[in-house]
């Protein structure tokens, strides 16, 4: 119950860093004329490397912050968030996903899933008059290159940070006796 609080206090966390610096490059990036989905990062990074309850219960709070910071639909991205962590998991049981480019590619695919899905319910259940358009989905595309280029430098700063967690030595270095 501890470990599942602590992935719940740890994903607000570092969603709300990562949303915050999202929020502060597209400023910077043309003032949103690039997308990016940077904590769809965690997703990815939580189907590799937490457990089942840990990683669910760190998707659901990751997605309620970019529920809150996206300003859509309540559950609409924590639903998503859920799904990507568990496509992020069946795809590293039957895909070899390792080192940044694999993770890159996840993070693209995770990105994909969580765009397409979130224009896909919004087209099926929004009023004819506020139907997002089908062209947004060229959008979502993009989003999931930039999100897989910016994970790729995201990579060994989580990598690093599991470490710290966990309490492991550097790779490298000679642990203490």
């Amino acid at each position: 119950m501890r470990r599942i609080a602590s992935a719940v206090l740890l994903g607000i966390l570092l969603a709300a860093l990562l949303s915050g610096l999202q929020a502060a490059l597209s400023r910077h990036l043309g003032g949103g004329w690039v997308p990016l989905a940077l904590p769809v990062v965690l997703l990815a990074w939580a189907g590799l490397e937490a457990e089942l309850l840990e990683g669910c219960a760190g998707a659901l709070a990751v997605g309620y912050v970019m529920d809150v910071f996206a300003g859509a639909p309540k559950g609409l991205l924590t639903f998503l968030a859920v799904l990507a962590f568990q496509a992020s998991r069946l795809a590293r049981s039957s895909l070899a996903v390792h080192g940044p480019l694999g993770f890159a590619a996840l993070v693209g695919g995770a990105t994909t899933l969580v765009g397409a899905g979130a224009l896909l319910l919004t087209r099926l259940t929004a009023p004819p008059e506020a139907l997002p358009a089908a062209g947004l989905l060229w959008r979502v595309l993009g989003e999931s290159v930039v999100g897989a280029l910016a994970a790729l430098p995201l990579h060994p700063l989580l990598a690093r940070g599991q470490r710290l967690l966990a309490r492991e030595p550097e790779p490298g270095l000679r642990g203490s006796r």
